[in-house]
């Protein structure tokens, strides 16, 4: 996929009636592989809901860095926390086995691909940003994968965020970033109402 600069490269907002299902090709190789479409989980149905009622493009089977995206959620605006423009992404793909070391690379993946297809041409941190969040969706975590998730900061990027989050089936749970490192104290607590508002399970 290219960089969508034209508005003709912008995606429709679709209804979440009319989002078929997606089909993702195995994702960063080794043991992880598509379980099953992403929009047959009723999670993720209630998810693009969301999302579609808080103003997020919805872009089905996007590419990357060589790695199919099964579905990249965009939203963009002024923000005065940020203080410019705020360009906020989730990022969704399916696992069938997730582990610390995978779900940390596809993290970094899905923050570059956010960067890369932002709205704005500024550099992050001249009146713009980009918060990333990442989700894995597998049917049951590697417990060390959670507790990494859930206590070991994400990495700092100037004028930008990447927070990680899992979603594991069996269990009907979310794990995410738990803890306020210094770096960015004052983001955190809206990163996770975010994800609460958008990904919660109840």
């Amino acid at each position: 996929m290219g960089r969508m600069t034209e508005e003709e490269n912008i995606p429709p907002i679709l209804e979440p009636s009319e989002i078929p299902p997606i089909l993702l090709p195995p994702v960063l190789g080794k043991n992880d592989s598509l379980l099953k479409p992403v929009s047959d989980c009723a999670w993720m149905q209630t998810v693009l809901g969301r999302l579609h009622a808080q103003g997020f493009r919805i872009s089905l089977n996007d590419s990357f860095e060589g790695h199919s995206l099964g579905l990249i959620a965009h939203k963009s605006g002024f923000e005065l926390s940020a203080v410019g423009n705020a360009e906020t992404f989730f990022i969704f793909a399916e696992f069938k086995n997730l582990d610390r070391e995978t779900m940390r690379y596809y993290s970094g993946l899905a923050f570059r691909c956010a960067n890369a297809f932002k709205d704005e041409s500024r550099p992050n941190g001249v009146f713009e940003s980009v918060w990333c969040f990442p989700v894995g969706i597998v049917e049951s975590v590697d417990p060390a994968a959670a507790y990494s998730i859930r206590n070991e900061d994400p990495p700092n990027h100037w004028g930008a965020a990447e927070m990680p989050v899992i979603y594991e089936r069996s269990t009907n749970t979310l794990a995410y970033f738990e803890k306020t490192p210094l770096w960015g104290a004052l983001y955190w607590s809206s990163f996770r109402k975010q994800i609460n508002a958008l990904l919660s399970v109840g």
